[in-house]
C-alpha cells in the first residue's frame, strides 16, 4: 500500500520544537511508543537509490514528465544529466519530518496528520513539500526497482498520464521531479514516509538515529478510535502499596498493519480518596479498605475506567510540614522569613516568576508545577503541567527579559521555555554527558541565564544556549561538595560556591575559584537554596526543613 502528496501549491508551515527531532506534535490526546528506527541504514540505502531511479528514468526515452520526455524537462530546468543525478542531496530537517510523520503513519493513514492537521504542519522548513508513503520496508526496492519497488513500479503510469502528477504516478514524479534538490526519507514501525524539497539542504549529516526511541503525537477525538486502550492498574491492592496506573494498548491505522504498543496520555483521578489516593499523573498509594473506580480522562475527552479494591488501612504518621527559613543577610544569616508551603516530598524550585526582582518558591508535584510570586504558604499563583515523570527540571531567565521560566533536560538534550507553560520547548540543544550535574548562572553579566555542567571538581561554564566547548573551566572544592550558584555580591555576575556539611563556602571571583569566606548555617540534614529574596541584587541563601 502506498499514498503520495506532492507540493503544488505554497503555505505557510506550522513546525515548531518536540522532544529529539524538533516537530510540533499536534492538538489533541498525546500517544507514544517506544519503537526501534536503523536511521543510518536508511539514510545509506536512499540516497544511491534516489540517483539510480534518477539516471534510469533520464535515460529511459519513454518516459514523460508534464508531457514532455524527461530527459527535456531536466534541460529546461537548466540541469545537466549529471547535475540532475548527483546534484540531489539528504535534508536532516526533512528526515525529521519523515520520522515524525511515519510514526505517525502507524496510527492514522495518509496525508492528514492524527489530530486531523494536514501533514505539512510536521515540516521544519517553512516550505510545502512533497510526501511519498509505503509500508514496504526496503527502501532501496520502493525507490529504484522499477519491477519490485511500490514507487518505482509508477514507471509504466507515468508514460501512460503524459508524465502527469496523479494518484498513479505521484510517488515517482516526486522522487524523478528535476524541481526538488533535497530528501529525507524514515522507516517508524511499519511504515516508511519520504519527504523532498525544492529547497538547498543546509544540513545533510542526518540524524544518525539508530535504537529505540519514544515518538509521540497528538491524535483528535475522532481518531482516537484506532488506538484500543485499558487503565492498566492492579484490581487488588494492600493498603501502603503504591505504584502507578497507566493507558497502554496497541493503535493501527489501517487492519492490513501491524499494531504497534502506545501509551496514552491521561489525567488520573480516584473516586474515593480515602480508599485510594491517585495523583493527576497516574502514581498511586492505597490507603484503607474499599473499592473504589480510577479513571484516566485525555485532552480529547476520552474516559478509561478501572476497579480497584483494597484491605487493611495505612497506618498515618503525623504529617511533617514543609518548612522553609530565609535569611536576607550574609553577616547575620538572621531568618528574616520562615512558612510552610507544598508537601514533604516535593521538588522545590526558586524563580523569579513575575519580573519584580524577587526570588520565591514553587514546587512540582508529579508533572505538576505550583509556583507562587510572593514568599508565603497557600494557593499558588501559577499551576500548569509540564515535561514528564522523570525529567531534570531546570529554572533561569532564558532570554534576559527579568522572568525565570523552566525547562528540562532528558539525557543530554535540553528543552527550555521563555514563558511559564507547557508545551513545545523555544530552545533545544545537547550539551555535556548525562552524567554531568546540571548548574544555571548568569555567568558574563549580561542578565540571561545559561547551562553549564559540573563533572566531578571540575566546572565547565558556558555563555551561549547552544551545544559545543564551554567558554572556561575550573577545578574547585571536592566531588562531594554541593554547588551553589549566585551573585553573592549585587555585581551582576554569578559565581559558583560550595556547601560542604553545614558550612557554606562561599566564592566571588569570576575567573578564579576561591574561598573568601566560610559560614555555617543550618543543619546537615536540611536543603539549602538560594536566592534575592528581598530584591536587593544579592543572591542570600534559605533552608528547607521538614518539622
Amino acid at each position: 500500500m502506498l499514498i503520495l502528496s506532492g507540493g503544488l501549491i505554497a503555505a505557510p508551515a506550522l513546525g515548531a520544537g518536540s522532544p529529539g527531532l524538533g516537530t510540533d506534535p499536534g492538538r489533541g490526546t498525546i500517544v507514544a511508543s517506544d519503537l526501534d528506527v536503523d536511521q543510518v541504514a536508511i539514510q545509506a540505502a536512499a540516497m544511491p537509490a534516489v540517483r539510480s531511479i534518477r539516471a534510469q528514468m533520464y535515460d529511459d526515452k519513454e518516459v514523460l514528465f508534464n508531457g514532455q520526455p524527461l530527459y527535456r524537462a531536466v534541460d529546461q530546468a537548466g540541469l545537466s544529466r549529471s547535475e540532475y543525478i548527483n546534484g540531489v542531496s539528504w535534508d536532516t530537517n526533512l528526515e525529521k519530518s519523515a520520522i515524525q510523520r511515519a510514526y505517525e503513519q502507524n496510527i492514522v493513514w495518509g496525508h492528514v496528520r492524527p489530530d486531523g492537521g494536514s501533514y505539512k504542519e510536521a515540516d521544519l522548513l517553512g516550505k510545502w513539500p512533497g510526501e511519498i508513503l509505503t509500508t514496504q520496508a526496503d527502501i532501496a526496492v520502493a525507490i529504484a526497482d522499477v519491477e519490485k519497488g511500490s514507487w518505482a513500479g509508477e514507471r509504466d503510469d507515468l508514460i501512460r498520464y503524459n508524465g502527469a502528477f496523479n494518484n498513479a504516478t505521484g510517488h515517482l514524479y516526486n522522487l524523478i521531479n528535476p524541481s526538488y534538490k533535497s530528501f529525507g526519507f524514515a522507516r517508524v514501525g511499519n511504515v516508511t514516509v519520504g519527504w523532498m524539497s525544492a529547497s538547498r539542504s543546509s544540513d545533510t549529516r542526518g540524524t544518525q538515529l539508530d535504537g529505540n526511541y519514544t515518538f509521540e503525537t497528538a491524535v483528535s477525538s475522532s481518531n482516537m478510535s484506532n488506538v484500543d486502550g485499558d487503565l492498566d492498574v492492579d484490581s487488588s491492592l494492600t493498603a501502603g502499596e503504591t505504584g502507578t496506573a497507566e493507558v497502554t494498548g496497541t493503535a493501527r491505522s489501517m487492519y492490513w498493519l501491524p499494531a504497534i504498543p502506545v501509551e496514552v496520555e491521561a489525567d488520573y483521578s480516584s473516586s474515593n480518596s480515602n480508599v485510594l489516593k491517585v495523583n493527576v499523573d497516574g502514581s498511586y498509594t492505597a490507603v484503607g479498605n474499599g473499592s473504589v473506580t480510577v479513571t484516566a480522562t485525555t485532552a480529547t475527552g476520552q474516559d478509561y475506567t478501572a476497579r480497584v479494591t483494597v484491605t487493611g488501612n495505612l497506618v498515618q504518621e503525623p504529617a511533617k510540614k514543609n518548612s522553609f527559613y530565609l535569611t536576607d543577610s550574609w553577616s547575620s544569616l538572621a531568618i528574616n522569613n520562615s512558612f510552610v508551603y507544598g508537601r514533604a516530598g516535593d521538588e522545590v524550585y526558586v524563580g523569579d516568576w513575575n519580573g519584580d526582582g524577587r526570588d520565591t518558591l514553587g514546587v512540582r508535584r508529579g508533572k505538576t508545577f505550583f509556583l507562587n510570586d510572593s514568599l508565603r504558604g497557600g494557593i499558588a499563583d501559577h499551576e500548569f503541567m509540564y515535561g514528564r515523570e522523570g525529567d531534570e527540571v531546570l529554572v533561569g531567565d532564558w532570554d534576559g527579559d527579568g522572568r525565570d521560566t523552566l525547562g528540562v533536560r532528558r539525557g543530554k538534550t535540553f528543552f527550555l521555555n521563555d514563558s511559564l507553560r507547557g508545551g513545545n520547548a523555544d530552545h533545544e540543544f545537547m550539551y555535556g554527558r548525562q552524567a554531568d550535574e546540571v548548574l544555571i548562572g548568569d555567568w558574563n553579566g549580561n542578565g540571561e541565564d545559561t547551562i553549564s555542567v559540573r563533572r566531578d571538581a571540575t566546572y565547565f561554564i558556558n555563555n551561549v544556549l547552544i551545544g559545543g566547548n564551554a567558554n572556561r573551566f575550573f577545578d574547585y572544592g571536592y566531588a562531594s561538595d554541593e554547588a551553589l550558584v549566585g551573585d553573592w555580591d549585587g555585581d551582576g555576575y554569578d559565581t559558583v560556591s560550595l556547601r560542604r556539611g553545614t558550612s557554606i563556602l562561599l566564592n566571588n571571583s569570576r575567573s578564579d575559584a576561591v574561598t573568601s569566606r566560610s559560614v555555617s548555617f543550618g543543619l546537615a540534614s536540611d536543603r539549602v537554596f538560594v536566592g534575592d529574596w528581598n530584591g536587593d541584587g544579592i543572591d542570600t541563601p534559605g533552608l528547607n526543613r521538614l518539622d
